[in-house]
């Protein structure tokens, strides 16, 4: 039979065999033409699985995202880190102004390469004031949480509609805030390391390197941070805060957390978990 239809195959076109098979008889005409389909439909399924084989063999793997934050993210807080504490000794001023030179046209390659340097060191400055921003925020949204506890249970409803009617915000949203600002008031120069979404997305990341290969790096980024902007000096002194487990199961603001397993960061703080101390001003 093989041997008929690679000679069939060979010899005859397409037109040619469907003139033949409908001169046949009808018992064996009908016998062929499923004999015909069961062929086709094998090759058919053989090409597509080779096809897809292929395919995946040209796929190249993603990097894991722990591969991720060990190549390239820890490289890049600590570099962030050491370039801030060069540019301070213990204070920066940092009133962030768009000053460089626009006009391209009229620069050499050198001059060029010298605005760029300041474009970046721009963006640096901006990320840091913009932390600080996110710091103040989470402060604010955990005094407000202290001023809903002040509602008895009755009237106060639930505290996701206490902050959308306040703030118009989710209580995702809120939470996020807060956990940024947990987590750089036990490491305060963390602040200068990553933007704020990169830095959730790496917070529980983050505290197993501090609790495992990165007990060198947390205890640099433990030491109090101060910067002036304007005339104000805003000041971030360390202090012991707990993290509650379920603070990192909220949903990333830049991307998924990769798993939910819950990660419980104990520091032996001597305030209550939610609320401010009393003497908290700064």
């Amino acid at each position: 039979m093989a041997e008929h239809l690679n000679f069939i195959a060979k010899h005859f076109t397409e037109q040619t065999v469907e003139f033949v098979i409908n001169k046949m008889p009808e018992n064996e005409k009908e016998q062929l033409t499923e004999t015909l389909a069961s062929i086709r439909n094998e090759l058919t399924s053989t090409v597509n699985a080779e096809a897809k084989k292929k395919k995946r063999s040209k796929t190249v793997k993603k990097e894991s995202r722990e591969s991720i934050f060990y190549n390239d993210v820890i490289p890049k807080m600590r570099s962030r880190l050491s370039d801030f504490e060069k540019r301070m000794d213990v204070c920066e001023r940092n009133d962030v102004e768009l000053s460089f030179d626009t006009s391209f046209g009229k620069m050499s390659i050198e001059e060029k390469v010298e605005v760029h340097k300041q474009m970046l060191e721009f963006e640096d400055k901006a990320t840091v004031l913009c932390n600080f921003e996110r710091f103040y925020r989470g402060k604010l949204y955990l005094s407000m949480k202290e001023d809903y506890a002040k509602f008895s249970k009755e009237t106060r409803g639930s505290i996701a509609d206490f902050f959308k009617s306040k703030f118009d915000l989710t209580y995702n949203t809120i939470s996020s805030h807060v956990l940024f600002y947990k987590l750089i008031r036990n490491f305060p120069r963390l602040i200068v390391c990553l933007p704020y979404n990169e830095m959730l997305g790496n917070a529980k990341r983050i505290f197993r390197y501090f609790g495992a290969d990165g007990k060198d790096f947390a205890s640099q980024v433990e030491t109090n941070i101060s910067i002036i902007n304007g005339r104000k000096d805003f000041t971030i002194t360390r202090r012991n805060v707990s993290i509650q487990e379920d603070s990192f199961n909220i949903k990333n603001p830049q991307e998924d957390l990769e798993d939910t397993a819950q990660l419980s960061l104990m520091l032996n703080s001597d305030a209550d978990d939610d609320y401010l101390d009393a003497n908290d001003d700064e």
